[in-house]
């Protein structure tokens, strides 16, 4: 039996992150044989697909719930490292969410595990996604190339169970309506683009379109009384992940008065309509939130 000698105490940096991970996948490659550490260079986490593929579980992943308590305790740690108190929140609510949902449906609630190259040497990847959830990242030299978190729900499905679709999934979203309801008429012109919502987040990789250039309102044309609501709606996305990893892009986004984003909105303004669809971004951030009919998907990305 492996035991793990990891201090959850200690300061959380990409190297003990690594070298955790290297003690999971070296357990896991001891332990199961169907287990294979992919290539970095070529892989779907190289060329940043980031969200899960038509649902499917992808080759050389291992599933979640086939593990043992230790393992997933273990990757559970792992996740919970890199996202803040709030995210790993999320992570586990969805995994709540998508356990009570498969003894009432036929739906398939698995998650896989999959990791990319030797943690050992500082340049890897870890995946862990599942129905409407998705942790990808990647390491390069001991630093984080990019993080990305996606989390949705059906409401339809979620109705039938105890938890609150707009509690758990629309705090975010009611900042930024009520930050649009307070932009003046010309704002509105550049950031609101069509009552008729996208049918999902544009970026996902299956969409035939991406995000163009400077699209847009510019959050530096946000006035003095407008811009604090901004920041405090940005903060929101980027508070899912562990402040101590990201904190040179925090810095960085705060030195420059969070004044290099841009924003759009489509659908209705009341979030309470559900057919809404906003976009946060800039070259190194993406947060989208989309909320069509019965479904709701929402993605933060950073690129350091």
């Amino acid at each position: 039996m492996t035991v793990f000698s990891f201090n959850i105490h200690a300061e959380v940096t990409e190297k003990s992150i690594s070298l955790l991970s290297q003690q999971i996948v070296d357990h896991l490659s001891r332990d199961h044989d169907e287990f294979v550490l992919s290539e970095v260079i070529g892989s779907d986490i190289d060329k940043n697909e980031y969200l899960p593929i038509d649902l499917q579980i992808r080759p050389h992943s291992l599933i979640f719930e086939n593990l043992s308590a230790t393992e997933r305790k273990q990757i559970k740690l792992l996740i919970s490292q890199v996202l803040s108190p709030k995210g790993y929140l999320k992570l586990l609510t969805n995994l709540s969410i998508d356990n009570d949902l498969s003894k009432q449906s036929d739906r398939s609630t698995k998650h896989a595990i999959k990791f990319y190259g030797k943690p050992s040497t500082g340049s890897w990847g870890f995946k862990f996604e599942g129905y409407h959830l998705s942790l990808t990242f990647l390491l390069e030299n001991h630093e984080f190339k990019f993080i990305n978190f996606f989390i949705g729900q059906d409401i339809k499905m979620l109705n039938k169970t105890e938890f609150l679709p707009s509690a758990l999934y629309n705090q975010e979203a009611q900042m930024g309506s009520d930050l649009m309801n307070g932009l003046s008429a010309r704002q509105l012109g550049k950031t609101y683009l069509s009552m008729n919502a996208p049918n999902d987040i544009i970026t996902n990789p299956k969409q035939s379109y991406r995000i163009q250039e400077k699209w847009g309102l510019p959050s530096k044309s946000l006035s003095k009384k407008q811009m604090p609501s901004f920041e405090y709606w940005v903060m929101q996305y980027l508070d899912l992940f562990n402040i101590q990893l990201i904190k040179r892009f925090i810095d960085e986004v705060k030195e420059h008065k969070f004044e290099e984003l841009y924003f759009v909105w489509s659908g209705h303004l009341d979030i309470s309509n559900k057919n809404f669809y906003y976009l946060i971004y800039n070259d190194r951030i993406i947060i989208e939130h989309s909320v069509r009919d019965n479904h709701i998907h929402s993605i933060t990305r950073i690129t350091f």
